[in-house]
């Protein structure tokens, strides 16, 4: 038993690496992401536009639902067709979790994303930056 509690300990307290994409809706331009989980449900995360900005912030995951999350998913989503869920915490299913993103490129950008993922740390969001662009995030 001593072991096991052990080898939980140091599997959460490992630093775990994610991909993810984000899709530009206007141009369908993808973007490679990296998550990098430091503990617990929060991390950060980057990745470089191909116009060369670059971009870093953080997410943070969190399970029982967030007063107020859902506003950049709701509103990006219902502009497109693969518009799902309403974007609350009762509307997305048991196992699943919510999570935010917050990244600042070195030429402006601010990105703001919220995110659906399921237990097996895969997921879906959306996102908009300071300029009105609108991006489906994937991981």
């Amino acid at each position: 038993m001593k072991r096991i509690a052990v080898l939980c300990l140091l599997l959460s307290l490992c630093a775990c690496t994610t991909n993810a994409r984000l899709y530009n809706l206007d141009t369908g331009e993808m973007t490679p992401l990296v998550a990098h989980r430091e503990r617990g449900s929060h991390g950060t995360i980057e990745g470089r536009f191909k116009s060369g900005e670059s971009v870093k912030g953080e997410y943070q995951v969190v399970t029982q639902g967030t007063v107020g999350w859902g506003s950049v998913y709701t509103s990006v989503s219902s502009g497109t067709s693969t518009a799902s869920g309403s974007g609350t915490a009762t509307s997305i299913g048991i196992g699943k979790r919510e999570g935010a993103i917050m990244m600042v490129g070195d030429q402006g950008l601010v990105l703001q994303c919220e995110f659906i993922m399921g237990l097996e740390a895969h997921g879906t969001g959306y996102c908009k930056d300071n300029h009105n662009g609108k991006y489906r995030l994937l991981f």
